[in-house]
């Protein structure tokens, strides 16, 4: 820990007023504690190897990381922080530079000069008057349409717990507690989301008064209505590119939850009341995103399955989450969720967590083939219209979205498996890792085609339809490689296709994508994959592929160009 204060030391030293971070990153006491492991593997040499035939360079490329923390708001404004986590490092500075080398131009590092931008999401939560609540009839459309489209299909609420605060707030009462507030606003908030889109200023302004009033609801006894409010809240933040505050706030439930006993009665074979059916369901609930949110944030989930023990009744009393298929058979929605969470729980334990670094290479590949085995017989079980990546023709929207979700999961499972070779570095000195590099990135490719095909089943208007960019974009990293290493096959033009179709349904049924950062990332891997293809059919004569002439690196990236107010800034 003392080392580590002191190279943080010297890397705020270094950050005098003449250095970009582009310099720094060059400078001799930041090359070590670069924020990527790439550093430490000679990445700045790279420059003088082959981009395509070495496995070693896909897997410097490949390295799981993140996206660089960014700041956002006007200079005037206390600074905010937004992080997003892809599949690899390829938005990392030096990593820009590697993929310009890949693609035989600067298009990729032009196209992040320029879109990754400091203009991301934001919430206001300083003080200030809370924001005026709708009028009594539009609270009451409000509250239909979230029935109809959020509740039906994730519960958050028991239709008549949030039926019973609406009735009270349209008579006058005032809110008896803070959840109550939190929870009026959330649905609110929800169905302007159904309507307009997410991150409309309506939508922002009920979601900021829930979020100023959640000091006061951790105080409160826990209920199922702050509960649900809560779960609704982490949908939303992660849903509109904000996955490390959804994580936040997840957290926090997660231990209302557990202080209050929902993960008891899980365990427990006997007849449940409604209510602690819905207590179940919520705790279900969370235990998906959170597994979820640990892919995507590459850290360690909060709920293992030593609290999840048993699993969601398969023919509820009320039949909520049943899906009925053709051929005889049904499923369960949420039990489904849940067995796939259990086995992306064991993954990060066994593949993706520091710990297994000590176990070895071999038996790493050993953990792999099991959990790639488990993840095949989940699909086995399935019935045979609901199997991946079959979709059922007869299927109501809200079920086959439903079944699109499982599939989605599953695919994500996948690619979680087969990249996990990268939180290693210490296994490519195996001979047996290296080979498989290029495998990997086939794998990987492969599950982002079926999630990008899937997204014909997706109603475009849902509010979670972001969910699906979250998952495509943790992903794409691998297709993009995929694209340009295989530049002059058919297959490459048909993944380009699939990924031109995906964008043009999302701008389309998605018109304020302005500042997202997954909107934006997508849209740079797409345009640069295409000035790869681009390159493939001027130079088809040439006898040198045109990625194998390296241009010189672009020297002017700048993925913030704000100046930073402080300079340990750039370390958080």
């Amino acid at each position: 820990m003392i080392r580590r204060l002191q190279q943080v030391e010297q890397m705020v030293q270094s950050l005098t007023p003449g250095n970009t971070v582009e310099n720094v990153a060059h400078l001799p006491s930041s090359r070590q504690l670069h924020v990527s492991p790439l550093a430490h593997l000679g990445f700045d040499t790279l420059c003088e190897e082959s981009y395509v035939t070495s496995p070693d360079v896909l897997y410097r490329l490949i390295r799981r990381d993140a996206l660089p923390m960014a700041r956002i708001g006007p200079p005037d404004q206390p600074v905010a922080k937004f992080q997003y986590q892809s599949s690899c490092c390829i938005f990392d500075v030096l990593h820009i530079k590697c993929v310009d080398y890949m693609i035989g131009n600067q298009t990729f590092s032009k196209l992040c000069s320029r879109s990754l931008h400091p203009n991301f999401p934001s919430l206001n939560l300083s003080g200030g008057p809370m924001h005026p609540l709708p009028m009594l009839d539009t609270a009451l459309q409000c509250l239909r349409i979230f029935l109809e489209s959020v509740n039906s299909d994730f519960q958050f609420f028991r239709n008549e717990e949030i039926e019973g605060v609406f009735q009270n707030y349209v008579q006058g009462q005032s809110c008896p507690s803070q959840g109550v507030y939190a929870a009026i606003s959330m649905v609110c908030a929800c169905a302007s989301w159904t309507l307009h889109g997410a991150q409309n200023a309506m939508t922002e302004r009920l979601v900021e008064n829930a979020m100023r009033v959640l000091p006061g609801i951790m105080m409160e006894a826990p209920d199922t209505l702050a509960v649900g409010t809560l779960l609704l809240m982490t949908a939303y933040l992660e849903s509109t590119s904000r996955s490390s505050p959804a994580a936040t706030v997840l957290g926090s439930v997660t231990q209302m939850m557990l202080l209050a006993g929902y993960h008891v009665a899980t365990s427990s074979s006997g007849a449940l009341s409604t209510d602690q059916l819905h207590k179940n369901r919520l705790f279900y609930r969370a235990y998906v995103m959170d597994q979820r949110l640990s892919l995507r944030l590459f850290k360690p989930p909060l709920l293992t399955e030593r609290l999840v023990i048993g699993l969601p009744d398969e023919h509820p009393v009320d039949s909520h989450g049943v899906i009925k298929l053709s051929e005889g058979r049904s499923l369960n929605y949420l039990r489904q969720q849940v067995l796939l969470a259990k086995i992306q729980d064991r993954v990060y334990d066994n593949l993706r967590s520091p710990l297994p670094s000590a176990k070895g290479s071999q038996n790493h590949l050993k953990a792999t083939s099991k959990l790639l085995s488990e993840l095949q017989q989940w699909a086995n079980d399935l019935p045979a219209s609901a199997r991946p990546p079959n979709v059922a023709e007869d299927l109501s929207i809200p079920h086959a979205m439903q079944i699109t979700s499982l599939h989605r999961t599953y695919f994500q499972t996948i690619i979680a498996i087969h990249s996990s070779i990268f939180c290693h570095i210490p296994y490519f000195s195996d001979p047996a890792i290296r080979e498989i590099t290029i495998k990997v990135v086939n794998e990987c490719a492969s599950a982002a085609r079926n999630i990008l095909c899937l997204s014909v089943y997706t109603e475009k208007n849902n509010p979670f339809m972001l969910d699906m960019c979250h998952d495509l974009g943790w992903s794409i990293d691998g297709l993009l490689l995929s694209i340009v290493l295989y530049r002059q096959t058919p297959g490459a033009q048909q993944d380009m296709e699939l990924l031109k179709g995906f964008l043009h349904s999302f701008e389309t049924n998605k018109p304020q994508h302005d500042g997202r950062v997954i909107y934006e990332a997508l849209t740079i891997i797409y345009k640069s994959a295409l000035e790869a293809l681009s390159l493939t059919d001027r130079d088809r004569d040439q006898p040198e592929h045109a990625w194998l002439r390296l241009p010189a690196p672009a020297t002017d990236i700048q993925l913030n160009p704000q100046t930073f107010d402080d300079p340990s800034e750039i370390l958080s």
